[in-house]
C-alpha cells in the first residue's frame, strides 16, 4: 500500500515535470525524483542545494549549464558531489540533439515584445525576440533609453497585444532610468499607472563587479515571479572607466564576456528578452578629414559575438530616429524609421 502511494506521488509529480514549462528550482535537486525511482535516494543533500542556491545558481538549468570547473569552486562541494550534482542535473534538463524540425516548431511559440511602432516591428519581424540579446548602439539623444522605456510597458501588454504578460528588470549603470516616463508610456494603451511602476524590478548599477552581481539577484527573483524583459543601459557605460588604457583592455574584455554570459544564461533559462544598450566611439582616422569620424559600437568583438540581434540608432529630422538590423541570424538588413514622443517610440507622423 505504502509502496503503492509513494509510486503514485512520484507519478504524479512525473506528470506536473512535464507539464511544467520553463526553468526547474534548484530545489528539483534535493528530491530529484528520477534519483528516487532509480533507487538512488533522494538526490543531493539540502545543504548542497544551499551552497548552489548561495553561489547564484537557483535553477536546475544553471546547474547543467555551468562548467564543471565553475561547480568545483563553490565553497564545500568535493569533486564526487560535482559528479552527481552534474548527473542529477543533465537528468532534469534535455542537452542533447534534436531536429531542425522540434526547434522550428519550439521558435515557433516564441514570444515577440513589440517596440511601440509597427514599421520598427515590421524590421525585426514582430518585434524584440524573448530568449536572445538583442543590443541597441548609436550616439548620445538617439533614443535607446526611450526605447527601453518604451519596452518596459509593452512587455507587460497581453501576448495578442504584443506583450510578454511579464515583470520588467530594469539595470541603470548611467542614472537615465525615469519613472514618469513610465506613466506616459501606460497612459497610451491604457494600463493602470501605478501597477506598471509596481512590475518594473528597479537597479542602479555603480561599478562592474556590482552589474555582475545583480544578475545574481536577478536570477534569484526571476524563480519567484515571470519576468518577461531585462534591460541593462548601459551594458558597457561602466567598463569604460573602470579599467583604463590598453594595459587593462584584456581584463576589460575577460570581464565583459562573463557579464554578458552570464546575461546569455539569463535569457537561456528565463525566456526573459535582453536588450543592452551599448554606446559608441569615434574613429578619427585619414579619412575622417573628408568623410568626418566614423561611429562604431565598443566592445569589440566580444560585444558584437554575445549578441544574437544588433541594431543600431541614429538621429533623423526633429523628432524621428532611424533604426538599421546590422546583424541577425535571421533578419534580413534593413531600416525602419520611428518617432520619439510624450508616449514613448511610436510611428512616424507625417
Amino acid at each position: 500500500m505504502e509502496q503503492q502511494r509513494v509510486q503514485k506521488s512520484v507519478q504524479e509529480t512525473t506528470e506536473q515535470e512535464e507539464i511544467q514549462h520553463g526553468p526547474f528550482p534548484v530545489e528539483q535537486l534535493q528530491v530529484s525524483h528520477t534519483h528516487f525511482f532509480n533507487g538512488f535516494g533522494s538526490g543531493i543533500a539540502a545543504v548542497d542545494v544551499k551552497k548552489l542556491k548561495d553561489a547564484g545558481l537557483c535553477t536546475v538549468e544553471a546547474v547543467a549549464y555551468s562548467p564543471r570547473k565553475e561547480l568545483l569552486l563553490i565553497k564545500g562541494i568535493s569533486e564526487a558531489k560535482v559528479d552527481k550534482i552534474v548527473e542529477a542535473a543533465s537528468k532534469l534538463v534535455p542537452m542533447g540533439f534534436t531536429s531542425a524540425g522540434q526547434l522550428h516548431a519550439q521558435r515557433e511559440e516564441i514570444i515577440l515584445l513589440t517596440t511601440g511602432s509597427k514599421e520598427l516591428d515590421k524590421v525585426l519581424e514582430g518585434g524584440v525576440e524573448t530568449g536572445s540579446i538583442t543590443e541597441i548602439y548609436g550616439e548620445f539623444r538617439c533614443g535607446k533609453t526611450q526605447l527601453c522605456h518604451t519596452l518596459c510597458v509593452t512587455c507587460q501588454l497581453p501576448l495578442e497585444q504584443g506583450g510578454g504578460e511579464g515583470k520588467a528588470m530594469y539595470i541603470d549603470a548611467e542614472g537615465t532610468f525615469r519613472p514618469q516616463r513610465l506613466l506616459q508610456i501606460a497612459d497610451r494603451y491604457g494600463l493602470n499607472g501605478a501597477d506598471v511602476l509596481e512590475n518594473v524590478a528597479y537597479a542602479r548599477a555603480y561599478n562592474t563587479d556590482h552589474q555582475s552581481r545583480l544578475l545574481l539577484e536577478a536570477a534569484s527573483m526571476m524563480i519567484e515571479t515571470r519576468f518577461a524583459l531585462v534591460v541593462v543601459d548601459s551594458a558597457t557605460a561602466l567598463y569604460r572607466t573602470d579599467f583604463s588604457g590598453r594595459g587593462e583592455l584584456s581584463a576589460r574584455q575577460m570581464h565583459l564576456g562573463k557579464f554578458l554570459r552570464s546575461l546569455q544564461k539569463l535569457a537561456d533559462e528565463f525566456g526573459v528578452a535582453v536588450v543592452i544598450t551599448n554606446q559608441v566611439v569615434s574613429q578619427v582616422d585619414g579619412s575622417a578629414v573628408f568623410s568626418g569620424p566614423q561611429i562604431k559600437p565598443i566592445g569589440g568583438n566580444i560585444m558584437a559575438h554575445a549578441s544574437t540581434t544588433r541594431l543600431a540608432l541614429r538621429k533623423g529630422r526633429a523628432e524621428e530616429r532611424i533604426c538599421k538590423v546590422i546583424s541577425s541570424p535571421c533578419l534580413a538588413e534593413a531600416e525602419a524609421r520611428f518617432q520619439i514622443t510624450a508616449e514613448g517610440v511610436t510611428d512616424v507622423k507625417d
